[in-house]
């Protein structure tokens, strides 16, 4: 029994480490599949609108305004 359990965790663990990405794979393949580098490059400007929640009865709305070159 305690040999099924060990080989079950090798089993496990070379399942998770032998298809992990790297970080560098995850940004290029989500790059990629957004459009390219050249097209990221040629945003000037980003809106991000959304809601802060700080407790049960306090939301706020968000808007941060980003724009090149700052």
């Amino acid at each position: 029994m305690k040999r099924f359990f060990l080989v079950l965790t090798a089993f496990f663990l070379f399942l998770t480490t032998g298809f992990s990405q790297t970080a560098e794979q995850v940004i290029s393949k989500h790059l990629e599949t957004t459009g390219g580098i050249n097209k990221w490059k040629g945003f000037n400007s980003v809106v991000l609108k959304g809601e802060i929640v700080l407790g049960l009865n306090e939301s706020y709305l968000v808007n941060i305004y980003q724009q090149r070159p700052d």
